[in-house]
């Protein structure tokens, strides 16, 4: 443990072990966690005016629709928040003597992000949808015109946000299923037959 706080120091300055230029990403989101978690059954209650014990297919529709928009509002803070866990921010600084290059196991940008906003900015630019294109023209070895159909990007790469929101049909998949196992207990719970 002495050793990787030495190496963090050496390489990265002293602030990294308090975030460094990851620290507001995760504040932010660790702060944002609780407060929907938190929220959303206060929404239900007080703005929608459900009761899960009156009406709970009502209720988990309710809980369905919020828990997508604080998916949709969490997840590019936390895609924000792993791109700058897994950069080492030297600053000209020198690794240490013997230490190995710390390589990560998915692709990585080669020029560092400078924060938050320089990440968003550079996901978008960078992995965004540029315009939707249906085929695409090259020429073969032999000079003829050669037309190749170009993969359909999701709805979303057309805003160029889609490199945000990584994960985000499968989060969407278990919001669902999230919603039809409490639909189905809270049916039984009552005492329904299916």
């Amino acid at each position: 443990m002495t050793n990787c706080f030495k190496t963090i120091i050496q390489e990265e300055g002293v602030a990294a072990l308090w975030g460094g230029i990851n620290l507001f990403p995760t504040l932010a989101y660790h702060a944002l966690t609780p407060l929907f978690a938190n929220s959303i059954p206060l929404i239900i209650d007080r703005v929608f005016k459900l009761s899960a014990a009156d009406s709970p297919v009502l209720y988990s529709l309710a809980e369905l629709g919020l828990n997508t928009v604080d998916l949709l509002l969490r997840l590019p803070i936390e895609t924000v928040r792993k791109r700058l866990q897994i950069q080492v921010q030297n600053k000209g600084r020198q690794p240490v003597h013997g230490a190995k290059k710390y390589r990560t196991v998915v692709e990585t940008r080669k020029k560092p992000y400078q924060g938050m906003v320089d990440c968003v900015y550079r996901i978008i630019k960078e992995e965004g949808g540029h315009h939707r294109r249906v085929s695409q023209t090259t020429r073969n070895s032999d000079g003829q015109v050669v037309t190749t159909p170009v993969p359909q990007r999701p709805w979303y790469s057309a805003w160029g946000v889609r490199g945000l929101y990584t994960g985000l049909g499968i989060q969407l998949v278990g919001n669902v299923g999230l919603f039809v196992v409490g639909a189905v207990s809270k049916f039984q719970d009552e005492g329904g037959d299916l």
